[in-house]
């Protein structure tokens, strides 16, 4: 068998590794290395602009991703995110965006420009891929005004 170095990326939770020998011969085992991906978190935004980018931004993303964040403003105020560009594999892979529980856009192939502003005091955004072709993902950023305030413009 010798040395294997192939790198395989899970997205599940949890992963179990068997090793398998015919006890003929003995020798060291194995060994392997991991690394924990932070895909998704909940935040309480603030009024710094702060960052959201889909996994490996600008870099392609994975196959088979669903990643979600929540953005949560401090009582009597709104979140307002902004998606500043990236692609997407067209009706295939999406970065839906809700006010709550209630969908506010569902985004695919090139994303352009945009803003969204919750009514309810929180975001959440979900960023769901399938199990082909991969593009560069996207970047947005999210921040908090007063409820009373001027929608940002798009």
């Amino acid at each position: 068998m010798g040395n294997v170095s192939e790198a395989r990326q899970f997205t599940s939770r949890a992963i179990r590794v068997r090793f398998y020998t015919d006890g003929s011969i003995t020798n060291v085992g194995f060994y392997a290395t991991y690394k924990i991906s932070q895909c998704g978190f909940e935040a309480t935004a603030t009024n710094t602009l702060q960052t959201i980018e889909s996994p490996n931004y600008p870099r392609n993303y994975l196959n088979n991703i669903n990643c979600g964040w929540v953005v949560i403003a401090p009582t009597g105020r709104q979140v307002i995110v902004t998606v500043m560009g990236g692609f997407l594999e067209i009706n295939y892979d999406y970065l839906r965006i809700y006010d709550a529980s209630t969908l506010l856009t569902q985004l695919s192939g090139r994303l352009t420009r945009s803003s969204f502003t919750s009514t309810s005091g929180k975001l959440r955004m979900n960023f769901q891929t399938d199990g082909s072709v991969v593009k560069t993902g996207f970047r947005l950023t999210y921040v908090t005004q007063s409820s009373s305030s001027a929608p940002v413009p798009s």
